[in-house]
């Protein structure tokens, strides 16, 4: 007869005695440690991914280079006071102008220069702009006139270069002259033309 071996087999046990036998000091540190990480993962769930906030800066530096970058910032150095030169230069240009009572008075335009014409007679000549912006300013300098006149400012208290009883010394206009002087060089020049056919 054969004798088989009795095994034996434990009773299921309830939950918390469960638990005793499964906590040896071999596995006690494991499992507190288990339990803690889950525990930590339930708190801060884990996002997964990577964080990218500084990945721009990192291709730059690696596409870039450091001699790139510095020529960058050298360059953006010297730009700096250009930039802050130009805006010294608007607040400059801003102070210039010039007010009376609250009203902008403008400004006269400058007249070109002799070397601006080109005398081809170009469909837009600066002597034709030039007497545009001219008349636009008068324009300006008669709406201040009547409205200085309007809140009874006296016209003696007035810029000089607003006051009505100012005759501005105006030359003959340089355009002019200088189309009189063309015509006239054109009639002598048709005048020797006839000479020439006649002898």
């Amino acid at each position: 007869m054969f004798l088989t071996p009795r095994t034996r087999t434990l009773p299921i046990l309830h939950l918390p005695t469960r638990s005793l036998i499964l906590r040896t000091p071999q596995t006690r540190s494991i499992t507190s440690r288990s339990t803690k990480d889950e525990i930590n993962r339930l708190k801060k769930p884990y996002r997964g991914g990577r964080n990218l906030s500084e990945r721009h800066r990192t291709l730059e530096r690696a596409l870039r280079g450091k001699e790139a970058f510095a020529r960058g910032k050298e360059e953006l150095a010297r730009l700096v006071p250009i930039i802050s030169n130009s805006a010294q230069d608007a607040n400059l240009r801003k102070e210039s102008v010039e007010t009376f009572h609250g009203f902008v008075v403008p400004q006269g335009p400058k007249p070109p220069a002799d070397d601006e014409c080109c005398m081809s007679g170009c469909i837009v000549c600066v002597y034709d702009l030039y007497e545009e912006s001219l008349a636009s300013y008068e324009d300006s300098i008669t709406t201040l006139r009547e409205s200085l006149g309007a809140l009874g400012i006296p016209p003696d208290t007035w810029p000089v270069n607003i006051r009505p009883d100012v005759k501005k010394s105006t030359p003959e206009s340089r355009k002019a002259v200088i189309f009189n002087t063309f015509e006239e060089m054109e009639r002598k020049l048709k005048e020797k033309k006839e000479v020439d056919e006649k002898s």
